[in-house]
């Protein structure tokens, strides 16, 4: 319990430390645009890749990939209607910025430590299912809307194919992916060294929240982030009642997918309000407050569970 406690507080520390770093000066908010650029097409890739090094597919639990894939849809769904008559900035907010789970670096390390080898593989499949929506489609799809873009059905597919195998931490899951089906494994040297790049992706992911954080609690932050974290509390009830119900399923997967359905937004989501020109601030200040209920409601739900 004292390393889950730990773990959470350190996230939050690195948070704190990306805001003072630029409160004081010693870099920039658009630091913090750089540090998410190498976060999505450097670190996050590695993280991926050495997150296989010991997967270990199971067809059993295959379910969660929907429950990770139908995680996002909602998001993307209720954030359509939530912002249809809003400007442009506050769709990107609802569609881009409130997306995800951070399961890697953040629900995974609570899963493993209580919930063993099968909740771990059970998370990594949810996790699957959230990265086709994360790491691609989430993106161009609330560009699109937020945009204002029509394009015929054919022409659509392709535009969110081809961002969609634009984004290289996607590719790199895809790729994975498919050589765990096929039981092909890469070079361990390989693995190794992606692990030790992979490793900063956390810390830079969170310190990257801080720099683009903007503490500002006006209204209209609060307001938003109030009702973005409400649908993604709605949404969470949701996949909890339904995961509770799968008898079928060992019972370390069904807990260990009722505490992901409460993961915080996802890092990358902080990061497409400013690949978006939306407001960067906003996206993390969400993302942060995100970040620091998930910090209470996951242990809780890890003991009770």
């Amino acid at each position: 319990m004292d390393s889950i406690i730990i773990k959470a507080i350190s996230f939050l520390l690195m948070v704190i430390a990306g805001y003072l770093f630029k409160y004081f000066g010693i870099i920039r908010k658009e630091d913090g645009d750089t540090l998410a650029k190498i976060s999505l097409k450097f670190f996050l890739p590695a993280t991926i890749i050495s997150s296989f090094a010991s997967f270990e597919m199971d067809y059993s639990i295959l379910i969660l990939f929907l429950f990770g894939l139908s995680g996002n849809i909602l998001v993307l769904i209720f954030g359509f209607f939530a912002s249809r008559k809003r400007s442009r900035e506050e769709k990107v907010f609802f569609m881009a910025s409130g997306g995800g789970y951070n399961i890697g670096n953040f629900a995974l390390p609570f899963v493993s430590s209580f919930f063993g080898s099968t909740g771990i593989v059970a998370t990594s499949i949810f996790d699957a299912g959230n990265s086709v929506m994360l790491l691609g489609l989430n993106c161009p799809i609330a560009e699109m809307v937020a945009d204002g873009e029509k394009k015929e059905f054919g022409k659509t597919v392709k535009w969110m194919i081809r961002r969609l195998l634009s984004a290289p931490a996607f590719d790199c899951y895809l790729i994975m992916l498919f050589l765990s089906i096929v039981n092909l494994r890469l070079p361990s040297p390989f693995y190794t060294i992606c692990t030790e790049i992979g490793k900063a992706n956390g810390p830079v992911a969170m310190f990257m929240i801080g720099a683009l954080l903007e503490v500002q609690f006006d209204k209209t932050y609060l307001r938003l982030t109030i009702k973005m974290l409400c649908i993604r509390g709605i949404i969470a009830l949701i996949i909890m009642g339904i995961i509770s119900q799968l008898t079928f399923l060992p019972k370390e997967a069904i807990k260990a997918g009722m505490v992901v359905a409460w993961a915080p937004i996802g890092s990358a989501s902080a990061a497409y309000a400013t690949m978006l020109k939306g407001n960067s601030g906003l996206g993390a200040f969400v993302n942060t407050i995100s970040l620091v209920l998930s910090l209470v409601i996951i242990p809780i739900l890890v003991i009770v569970l």
